[in-house]
């Protein structure tokens, strides 16, 4: 205990008790898919933060070494506000917290499922051994597997994510990053130059290159006045392509057309 910062000593004490409900809920990922690190992460804007882990072995060694106060790892200038980001962490290790966590606990392979809101940061990861290399198939393949899990994962621990206790927060040096939107300029731009007439959602519905724009950011977590600022539209025309898919496919809300997406075989 003498080496972990005295601010932090009850959130390291709240993040060892919570280990063992962690895991229970995530073991079904163990049984099925060899992922032996899993857990939650929640940064708030002015540094505090929330993590639930499964192995209080690394949880032990991520307070004495502060890598709560690893900025790189967590990428948010890569996430904009009320969107979301599926990231992976392979390969040899280049910080000091990706090596120990290699190195030392043979947790490889990561999936990083990131959200972000006005206030705060979210994030899901997902860690297995190095010899699971089949996993990063699965992450790409099934990917709609650990969304539904970080919905199983929220709701069953709502009552400590929404509503947890101070002396349950770490207090890190992280603060809320600005959003780089310069991947999403050369995305833009990419399908500007590849653009094809029409695009396959399902069966016999085919959408415009307008539409499946449209379709594409609704579905990453855009609002209206950001799909317009990206497509370069106004924000009435892009409601207007919305509802125009909604008749096409017969759906009722935007929900619906967003599960199209994702169960298009066409869908990336």
């Amino acid at each position: 205990m003498s080496r972990l910062d005295p601010t932090n000593i009850s959130a390291f004490k709240f993040n060892e008790n919570i280990a063992g409900p962690v895991e229970n809920v995530c073991q079904p990922l163990s049984n099925y898919l060899g992922i032996t690190h899993a857990g939650y992460i929640k940064i708030f804007n002015d540094g505090t933060m929330l993590r639930m882990a499964n192995k209080p072995e690394w949880t032990k060694k991520y307070f004495e070494q502060s890598f709560y106060n690893d900025v790189d790892l967590y990428g948010m200038k890569d996430v904009p506000e009320n969107g979301m980001r599926i990231s992976f962490l392979t390969g040899n290790p280049t910080s000091d917290h990706y090596r120990a966590l290699c190195s030392d606990f043979n947790i490889w392979n990561f999936l990083i499922i990131s959200k972000k809101f006005a206030n705060h940061s979210e994030f899901w990861f997902f860690g297995t051994t190095r010899d699971n290399t089949e996993i990063l198939n699965y992450y790409l393949n099934h990917i709609n597997v650990f969304k539904e899990f970080t919905l199983y994962f929220r709701n069953y621990f709502s009552e400590i994510i929404d509503h947890h206790n101070p002396s349950q927060l770490i207090v890190s040096k992280l603060k809320s990053i600005d959003y780089n939107d310069e991947q999403d300029d050369k995305v833009v731009r990419l399908l500007q130059e590849i653009k094809i007439k029409a695009y396959h959602l399902k069966d016999d519905i085919y959408l415009s290159q307008r539409e499946k724009d449209c379709l594409h950011y609704l579905a990453s977590g855009r609002t209206m006045k950001e799909i317009a600022r990206l497509i370069n539209l106004s924000p009435r025309t892009v409601e207007y392509y919305i509802n125009t898919l909604k008749l096409k496919t017969n759906s009722h809300t935007k929900s619906n057309l967003i599960k199209l997406f994702y169960e298009s075989p066409n869908y990336l």
